[in-house]
């Protein structure tokens, strides 16, 4: 990822990257991954870790702390979350459906709010990130920011993987968006989901409707009522941001 000179920036790009990493961060891979010299890794690691948001693991190793773990609760209770869950809750319920509101940040798809009806895999965890219709929402009105998260999220553990052939899948995820407004997804093996933008005027987000079994769903029914909590949701951010 980029890194930017400033002190702000380099300390979180670094409680970013040791955040996002299911295994102990240790120093030289900070200084690596950032393009930092080790020195200054040190010295912001150990302010962070002043204020409890990471703490070591082992020798020159770091991990989240509570701290960390604090904020991300109190940004559950945000009057955007607030609102939407409300919204997702009733509609997930009644049409018996999983619900996804979602973002992007580290280019990984965030979900802000969730709501799981039929509990079993969620159609979404099943997908690999460079074939996330949550992602291709978000991104597509942007080419170059579509380009770098899919070369991101392929990186070099996924060598094996066609990457001009998943680049295609992708591109026509992103095309789907552009000429249809939406995606949607049947396949027997993973279920099926409905999904659409919802941007604003400087905000990109996705919400998706998905569920198992595909031969008993009505897409058609489905796609009116994620058009409709899209629009419903573009209102609903306009009225508490702008």
């Amino acid at each position: 990822m980029p890194v930017k000179s400033t002190l702000l920036d380099k300390s979180f790009n670094i409680l970013e990257r040791i955040a996002v990493s299911p295994e102990p961060v240790t120093l030289k891979e900070l200084a690596a991954d950032l393009g930092l010299n080790t020195s200054t890794v040190s010295r912001i690691a150990s302010d962070l870790a002043a204020r409890n948001l990471i703490r070591k693991a082992g020798y020159h190793s770091f991990v989240p702390s509570t701290g960390l773990f604090f904020l991300g609760e109190c940004a559950k209770d945000t009057p955007l979350v607030r609102a939407v869950s409300a919204l997702l809750e009733s509609r997930s319920k009644e049409l018996n459906a999983d619900l996804s509101f979602s973002g992007i940040s580290a280019y990984n798809p965030v979900h802000l709010c969730k709501k799981i009806q039929q509990e079993a895999d969620w159609v979404h965890n099943k997908l690999p990130l460079w074939r996330s219709p949550l992602a291709a929402a978000v991104l597509y009105k942007d080419a170059a920011a579509a380009r770098e998260y899919f070369n991101a999220v392929i990186s070099e553990e996924n060598s094996r993987i066609n990457q001009q052939q998943e680049l295609a899948v992708f591109n026509s995820m992103l095309q789907k968006f552009s000429q249809d407004g939406c995606f949607i997804l049947k396949d027997p093996r993973i279920g099926w989901s409905v999904t659409y933008p919802v941007h604003t005027r400087d905000q990109a987000f996705a919400v998706s409707l998905s569920g198992r079994d595909v031969d008993k769903c009505s897409i058609d029914r489905m796609q009116f009522e994620c058009s409709r909590l899209a629009s419903r949701l573009i209102s609903l951010l306009d009225s508490l941001f702008y």
